[in-house]
């Protein structure tokens, strides 16, 4: 096995999404890193402006910094996600925002995809394709 076997990924995957599965909605997440260079950029320049303007970042604006930048930057949509009520949750960046902030635990469910390469590496099949 090659370099480019071990460390190659799909350009497609890494900056259109590769889908996950919770339940019955599928989320689609960009890969944090590689080729979606759009996510550091945007992390640093929210970074430094809530700098300016607050001087210090807690761990609740931290938690507002990572849920903006991955609506804006990580997550490229989804597929049946809906309310406790069982209503259909149109997806776009506020949609988005309030989700990550009301369920933490799904941030980091998505924070152990988007830093893992496997996930964004086209399988046997795709390469034979």
């Amino acid at each position: 096995m090659g370099i480019y076997d071990i460390f190659g990924t799909s350009k497609e995957l890494e900056t259109n999404g590769t889908p996950l599965k919770f339940g019955d909605t599928t989320i689609y997440v960009k890969r944090a890193g590689g080729h979606n260079r759009e996510y550091k950029k945007t992390l640093a320049e929210k970074t430094r402006e809530f700098l300016k303007n607050n001087g210090v970042i807690t761990a609740d604006d931290a938690e507002v910094i990572i849920a903006e930048v991955y609506a804006e930057t990580i997550i490229a949509g989804w597929d049946n996600l809906t309310d406790k009520s069982g209503t259909i949750i149109e997806y776009n960046k506020e949609n988005c925002t309030k989700l990550l902030l009301d369920l933490p635990d799904l941030v980091e469910a998505i924070e152990k995809v988007i830093t893992n390469i496997s996930y964004f590496q086209k399988d046997e099949d795709d390469i034979k394709n």
